[in-house]
């Protein structure tokens, strides 16, 4: 057994390959849409627009001249104040999921990436393995 009949692929098993790797592309696709639709996009336009804001607490006195406590968003580079109420939970999680959205954007973007590099190995692969293919059966 020569050394090209040691390495002789079934064509069966490239048709698995590309059908593996478009099942990906789609899986990746579809992934891409439903964070689409999860608002991925707006929850970052919302995160950069107030992530360098700074929350600051405020005090009045109520009627009964108890301190009563509140917060504002304040925004340096546009002059905007932004009533929190009493607590700061709500920023706190925008700012939170904002940094994740980022995060998975960019993760997703360079995925985006990765898979057309794949692709393009992989249809190189192919080629160069059909090619071996074709040489194993005229030695037979």
């Amino acid at each position: 057994m020569s050394l090209f009949e040691k390495l002789h692929v079934d064509v069966k098993i490239a048709q698995q390959i590309e059908e593996v790797y478009s099942k990906l592309l789609s899986d990746y696709r579809e992934l891409v849409e439903l964070l689409r639709k999860a608002r991925l996009l707006e929850l970052i336009e919302l995160y950069d627009k107030y992530k360098n804001c700074s929350v600051e607490e405020t005090w009045v006195l109520n009627k009964l001249k108890k301190k009563y406590y509140y917060y504002y968003l304040k925004c340096r580079d546009s002059n905007t104040s932004i009533y929190l109420g009493k607590s700061t939970y709500r920023i706190s999680l925008l700012k939170s999921i904002g940094k994740r959205a980022v995060e998975l954007k960019n993760v997703i973007d360079n995925t985006r990436v990765t898979l057309d590099v794949l692709g393009d190995h992989l249809k190189q692969y192919l080629t160069d393995l059909h090619v071996l293919v074709n040489i194993v059966a005229e030695k037979k």
